[in-house]
């Protein structure tokens, strides 16, 4: 099956008055989201202090220079042999200089500049799991919005319909009264029915309104542009690829080899073992070299040029109980970080059987919803003869329309749910992690 691929670049401008499908509301919320952009800024962030961690094994090339003003001067003169003056010694000077140029460069820290960058990575490498955790929920929440305005715009509109038949009803209710056929309250009880039908409307257009602004909010646009939904390709964008056809035990051992959670923990185990290394590695030496070349005020001491170059060896021998403390933070680290490990997934197999367990509950009640829209419809006609015919008291009809105007409610929601129920399914098992609907190849 092909997967849902995200072009950005593709994308129309929004202020364009067109519908969006699925498929590009989440690729404008994946673009424009602040929350998943701040993730993705932390991702960049973590990965620039590999960079600088690792940076410490570069060379480096400094300059310093100092200016003095000494007073008095230090000097002594010395006798000239026959014949010659006697010559005057400068051994501290009113003004000296001094400018140094400095290339030096780390040669081995005998492993532990390595752990550290193993460590940093590692640290990025969970920055990075995160956002796909991120882009994920996104993606999740975008599609559920999704579904909850095209339901709550298809309930309107089922309400303004309701609103229509009740008015036809009282119509129908009035010319029969009229002609002796029934009594006064049908017309009463019609009136009723009218007034609470507009209200369902109102409330029905409040929560249309709500599902916008949400939806709005996750793809992060303002209500000034225009946004219109397309309910094309719905179901096969967000159709059940064949995997969810697998039974429970099979639907666990896939979300256990898929979520990123499982990546996330096993990422945080290989952190507590790089820090222990760390800790470890503490008293290592550290070997480096570094070469010094001199510019400076001549004296009787010391000329104007000087060349220097060194090598530094740093061994940290004793450091008190520095060492076993880290050491011993780092295995409770490791500690915590099976134990997450294996809490973690007993909350995926619980997670994937509720999901599980949902889609198949909303899979039968939407075949059950199709079979009972036709009752009410077939219903509601034998009624409205009855009625027509003065066969049947008006609270009859009243009843077949409110079953009628209810079965339509619940096939509307069935459809939704399952689709729902679909996308939870497909995030539990591991599915959305790409930031798309299909299964994974």
């Amino acid at each position: 099956m092909t997967g849902f691929l995200i072009l950005l670049s593709a994308l129309p401008a929004l202020s364009a008055d067109m519908p969006r499908t699925l498929k590009e509301c989440v690729a404008i919320g994946l673009q424009r989201n602040p929350n998943l952009l701040r993730q993705e800024s932390r991702v960049q962030q973590a990965r620039a202090r590999v960079v600088e961690t690792r940076s410490a094994e570069d060379f480096r090339l400094s300059t310093n220079a100092n200016y003095w003003i000494t007073t008095p001067e230090t000097s002594f003169t010395l006798p000239g042999a026959p014949g010659v003056p006697p010559q005057r010694a400068v051994i501290t000077p009113n003004t000296s200089y001094v400018a140094n140029l400095t290339l030096s460069r780390l040669l081995t820290t005998f492993g532990q500049l390595e752990n550290q960058v193993a460590l940093s990575s590692l640290q990025a490498d969970t920055e990075q799991m995160n956002f796909v955790a991120a882009r994920r929920d996104l993606v999740q929440a975008i599609a559920s919005g999704f579904l909850q305005v095209l339901k709550a715009e298809r309930l309107r509109y089922l309400a303004s319909e309701t609103v229509k038949s009740w008015e036809e009803h009282r119509r129908q209710a009035e010319s029969l009264y009229r002609n002796g056929v029934v009594p006064r309250y049908d017309i009463l009880r019609a009136d009723l029915e009218v007034s609470r039908a507009r209200d369902q409307t109102t409330a029905a257009g409040k929560k249309t309104d709500l599902a916008r602004a949400s939806l709005r909010s996750l793809m992060g646009i303002s209500g000034e542009e225009t946004l219109r939904l397309d309910e094309r390709d719905l179901e096969k964008t967000v159709e059940p690829d064949p995997v969810l056809s697998l039974d429970l035990p099979g639907a666990r051992e896939t979300a256990l080899g898929q979520r990123v959670e499982m990546q996330l923990m096993d990422i945080l185990v290989r952190q507590g073992e790089a820090a222990l290394r760390i800790a470890k590695g503490s008293t290592n030496p550290s070997l480096a070299l570094g070469t010094t070349y001199s510019r400076k005020t001549t004296t009787l001491l010391a000329q104007d040029w000087q060349w220097q170059t060194a090598l530094a060896l740093n061994w940290p021998l004793f450091t008190g109980r520095e060492k076993g403390a880290r050491m011993r933070q780092a295995e409770e680290a490791i500690r915590q970080a099976r134990l997450g490990r294996e809490d973690t997934a007993s909350k995926l197999s619980l997670e994937v059987e509720n999901a599980f367990l949902s889609f198949r509950e909303a899979e039968e009640r939407k075949g059950t919803a199709v079979i009972q829209m036709d009752q009410a419809r077939e219903g509601l006609r034998i009624a409205q003869l009855r009625y027509k015919e003065g066969l049947s008291p008006g609270v009859e009809l009243i009843d077949a329309r409110t079953a009628f105007t209810s079965a339509q409610v619940n096939l509307e929601n069935s459809r939704y749910d399952y689709l729902e129920s679909v996308l939870n399914l497909k995030k539990a098992l591991g599915y959305l992690e790409e930031g798309r609907f299909s299964e994974k190849k």
